[in-house]
């Protein structure tokens, strides 16, 4: 009885399996971003891209201070033609410098609609490939299943919107899926990329970093360090001493956006929702398995819970 011998896909298949997938991608990408422009990006009065963009041509093109009131005065000039009215959110640059050097190439784009649509075809398709990465770290999920996780409130509204957290999702997602199997330069790097968000990403960063160092991947953890460091320099290096400033404009931020802290809007609903609510997560830390995928998944939520 013969029996049946696996055959490998040749280097030339891989090669042009690869070569057809970033074109597809590609193209995916260009009928996103077309959809998003004529759909609710051509003629917007705001999305959360405008600010980003204005802010880092700004500084880039005219040696402006990121976060400066004079710079937020001409990003609003820039993009309404006047300056906003004070009892209205400013819309100033309040992301570490860190983002207007990780999305460099969109301040190249002259039309902030163009740029924003772009912005918002290359977050579906961020969103779709962690997934996708992801699907079968526990179990084996069906490819189907991209598709509703895609269309819920939260990812919607931050299409819509044009917000900056498809990016955390994929360094964050695209980065342990690459620690675990044990690509460890890519990891570092993938990962480091998503602090732009820092109150979104932090807990599960350290999460991550924690089970890089349980397993002694020494080349993981430095890799990530020296990401953030040439991070830093570039950063540094092209718009000064912007830590305090960067501090300031979050804290200004919040007169017009309120944060959120879960524990604290609990409490104010009902205390014994808070109570209830805090017996909920104790249980299920208690109750769940301890291992890598358990640890990175429950990570996400509880940063969204514990911090603001």
């Amino acid at each position: 009885m013969d029996i049946p011998v696996a055959v490998s896909p040749s280097p030339n298949s891989r090669t042009i399996h690869t070569l057809l997938l970033i074109a597809a991608t590609i193209v995916l990408w260009g009928l996103l971003s077309t959809a998003a422009y004529f759909a609710w990006v051509k003629g917007a009065d705001h999305r959360d891209f405008f600010p980003w963009w204005a802010g880092s041509r700004l500084a880039l093109f005219e040696g402006r201070d990121l976060y400066s009131p004079e710079t937020t005065r001409q990003m609003q000039i820039m993009l309404y033609g006047a300056p906003r009215p004070p009892d209205v959110d400013q819309q100033e640059y309040h992301y570490p410098a860190q983002l207007s050097i990780e999305l460099f190439p969109f301040w190249f784009i002259d039309d902030v609609h163009i740029g924003a649509a772009i912005w918002e075809g290359l977050s579906v398709i961020m969103i779709i490939g962690t997934l996708y990465l992801l699907r079968n770290t526990w179990g084996k999920a069906p490819v189907w299943l991209i598709i509703p996780a895609l269309l819920w409130q939260y990812t919607l509204l931050m299409v819509f919107q044009a917000q900056i957290t498809a990016l955390p999702l994929m360094a964050l997602g695209a980065g342990f899926w690459l620690l675990m199997h044990e690509q460890s330069i890519g990891a570092g790097i993938i990962l480091g990329l998503g602090l732009v968000k820092p109150e979104l990403a932090l807990l599960p960063t350290l999460v991550v970093l924690g089970i890089g160092l349980s397993r002694k991947n020494w080349k993981f953890l430095g890799t990530f360090f020296i990401t953030q460091l040439i991070l830093l320099a570039l950063s540094l290096g092209l718009f000064g001493w912007w830590i305090p400033g960067w501090i300031a404009a979050v804290r200004g931020y919040n007169v017009h956006a309120q944060s959120a802290w879960a524990p604290q809007t609990a409490w104010n609903i009902s205390p014994i929702l808070a109570v209830a609510a805090i017996v909920v997560v104790i249980a299920s830390l208690a109750f769940m398995r301890w291992k890598p995928v358990t640890l990175f998944a429950a990570s996400i939520p509880l940063g969204v819970l514990l911090l603001p």
